[in-house]
């Protein structure tokens, strides 16, 4: 009865935290779960590097004998056991030793030094334990090695906890792979009879948020929506098999109709919809589709409530179905499905990225620098930019399309803040054009009532109106404006347009991030400048530079580069700060590869390398890369490959970007940048 909608569906063992698995941090004892960096103290007769972590620690954070872990050091990330003694270590493989009773951590390879087979020759141990070190192109330096822990595997672990107590949310049922194994043993479902009378099953999860929808777009939209179908048992599908075969044939029933048992509808998370606006009911396939903007309308809500559209247009090839605007998939968790419909991917390649993380694993460089802050009140020619208690904030989104929950984080932190925040008229609009977006932008520049402009998100969006907000606008407002990644466009034009702007979390700021961050974004709205002084890694070049600071998320300050916004051509020196997330070895190396063609690297009076998060972990001998070699770290190939020619001080590691930790910056200020051989410092605004 009805609309027919399938899928097949293929079983994925994973588990996604915002895309990334869940970690533990094991690192120094001095930081909450031992986060931070240890010194190598010395090497023991068999060859093993010895840790100053005390093995207590370790079990202390929840780890224990046979559990496998990854090892983030020197640039690699290597899985190994944990093992409690030399005879556990399988020959020529790495684990992690821990003896009971030993103060000490100790990383074993059976039959060579750990040194030797991950490339760090030693070369001189001293009398105090310390010792110097070489890779294989002959730099040398103190060693340090940064240790970042977490649990191999662990997504089985979860999904055998999950199975226990339930579904897995994230299974993926298509034309390859049928429904996992015991579902109806797991799946707790319940029935319903819509409006024209049919009886729907639905898991429990997905009806509760299936239910938020429906009154989300009642509410605000004006149209009912109703549940068509969802859950079908094997012996239902095999009877619409058998009737559409009857009906019309091999041929169409292959492109329509899911083989029984390689059903998505047979997990109960797929959900076909019908709708009823202005008293009249839509419920067939050939009447819903007339209706494309009813549709925009409910797509735009989905991820709110942990829902995708499954069968995206023009993704029939990877999907096997046709584009169905009403049939959609409830995989419990917003961020994932956020993460889905903004990428504009299928299921499918959702979780062909998450396999390929999972098999790869995913590194983050930079957000573990050991960092120390203090405070200086600016004293330089923008003084009046900074903000009292009680100013007036816009509140807007001139990049991706935020959440209700983002925009209404940024509102009420900003109010616990001491500002009052006024919203953009199209914040959280459906659907926005350029104009619309324009139109906030303008407005927050122009209302001299507004003092700053707060950037609910980044993601994408931004270069679209690039080139169409006039410097002259932007310089006469004289009012910062706040964000990072693709907010990166508006810095430069600010920086093109002679006053600062503020690199700092957006809507994470009150939703998450870390304390010693969320405080020095506070004051540094008020005018109190950080002064930040962080761990030097190997990687760095010493020395002392002032410059204005430009800069921001990679990717996207490639993409302004000549453009009216090209703040590279400013006539004064500058420091350039990137970061990035998301892109591999390959990409990183071509953006650089394009600045160091237009000159930005060489005429920098000094560089700021970020966060390189979400990295894959095999970073690779690309063929881009061939030249270059195989490089073990982001920093490697960039010192290796960029800096070679270099005698301007280059700082890598500093804690700012798509981490969890993201500290803020004034751009287009004058900064100083000095690098020494054990820590570097940033100070912005008026510097001596």
């Amino acid at each position: 009865m009805g609309r027919i909608r399938f899928i097949i569906m293929a079983f994925a063992v994973l588990i996604i935290g915002a895309i990334l698995l869940p970690e533990t941090e094991v690192l120094a004892a001095s930081l909450k779960k031992l986060k931070g960096k240890t010194d190598i103290t010395r090497m023991d007769e068999q060859g093993n590097i010895v840790l100053s972590i005390s093995s207590k620690k370790l079990e202390g954070a929840g780890y224990k004998y046979g559990d496998v872990v990854k090892v983030y050091i020197a640039g690699k990330t290597i899985k190994m056991p944990i093992v409690s003694k030399s005879a556990d270590v399988d020959e020529g493989k790495p684990a992690l030793l821990v003896r009971e009773n030993d103060p000490y951590i100790r990383l074993s390879i059976s039959g060579g030094s750990f040194a030797e087979k991950y490339g760090i020759a030693t070369k001189t141990v001293h009398d105090d334990g310390s010792f110097e070190w070489a890779f294989n192109d002959g730099v040398t330096g103190s060693l340090k090695v940064s240790i970042k822990l977490k649990k191999a595997g662990a997504y089985a672990d979860e999904y055998s906890r999950r199975k226990n107590e339930g579904i897995d949310y994230l299974a993926l049922v298509n034309k390859q792979n049928p429904l996992p194994e015991d579902w109806e043993k797991y799946l707790e479902t319940t029935f319903l009879t819509n409006s024209v009378g049919d009886y729907v099953e639905v898991e429990l999860k997905a009806y509760a948020a299936c239910k938020k929808l429906i009154e989300d777009v009642e509410e605000n939209d004006g149209i009912h929506l109703e549940l068509d179908s969802a859950r079908r048992s094997v012996a239902a599908q095999q009877d619409i098999w058998d009737r559409f075969m009857i009906k019309y044939g091999e041929e169409y029933t292959l492109k329509t109709v899911a083989t029984p048992g390689y059903s998505e509808h047979q997990t109960g998370l797929a959900i076909d919809l019908y709708f009823i606006k202005d008293g009249e009911t839509y419920y067939y396939n050939e009447d819903m589709v007339q209706h494309p903007e009813v549709w925009k309308k409910v797509h735009a809500k989905l991820a709110k409530y942990g829902f995708i559209l499954r069968y995206p247009k023009g993704k029939e090839d990877i999907t096997g179905y046709g584009y169905e605007e009403w049939h959609i998939r409830y995989v419990d968790d917003p961020a994932i499905a956020e993460y889905i419909t903004e990428k504009d991917i299928t299921f499918e390649e959702y979780i062909e990225e998450i396999r390929k993380q999972e098999e790869s694993g995913l590194i983050n460089e930079g957000e573990d620098t050991v960092t120390k802050v203090t405070y200086s009140r600016y004293s330089g020619k923008n003084a009046d930019m900074f903000l009292s208690k009680g100013d007036k904030i816009a509140v807007i989104s001139p990049s991706a399309l935020p959440s209700r929950e983002q925009a209404d984080a940024v509102v009420n932190g900003l109010k616990q803040w001491g500002y009052e925040p006024v919203e953009g008229k199209h914040v959280c609009d459906d659907v926005r054009t350029e104009e619309d977006i324009l139109e906030d932008l303008e407005w927050a520049l122009k209302d001299p009532e507004i003092k700053a402009i707060f950037c609910v998100r980044g993601g994408y969006g931004a270069s679209e109106i690039a080139d169409k907000l006039p410097l002259k606008l932007i310089r006469d407002s004289g009012k910062l404006i706040i964000g990072y990644s693709d907010i990166t466009i508006y810095h430069s034009a600010w920086t093109s347009a002679g006053i600062p702007s503020v690199h700092s979390c957006m809507s994470g700021t009150f939703l998450g991030l870390s304390k010693a961050c969320m405080e020095a974004e506070e004051k540094l709205l008020m005018g109190e400048m950080p002064i930040y002084t962080c761990e030097s890694s190997s990687y760095c070049r010493t020395g002392k530079a002032k410059g204005i600071l430009i800069g921001g998320n990679l990717s996207t300050f490639t993409g302004v580069l000549g453009s009216v916004y090209d703040c590279t051509k400013i006539d004064e020196p500058y420091i350039l700060f990137l970061e990035d997330v998301n892109e591999n070895m390959q990409h990183i190396h071509r953006y650089l590869t394009v600045l160091k063609h237009l000159g930005v690297l060489d005429k920098a009076a000094g560089i700021v390398f970020g966060e390189w998060t979400e990295m894959p972990v095999d970073l690779g001998d690309y063929d881009g890369l061939s030249r270059g070699g195989k490089f073990g770290s982001v920093a490697e190939m960039i010192s290796r490959q960029f800096l070679d020619d270099t005698d301007i001080p280059v700082a890598f590691g500093f804690p700012a970007g798509h981490g969890d930790i993201n500290y803020p910056m004034l751009m287009g200020e004058m900064t100083e940048l000095e690098v020494g051989s054990d820590e570097f410092t940033l100070k912005f605004g008026a510097v001596d």
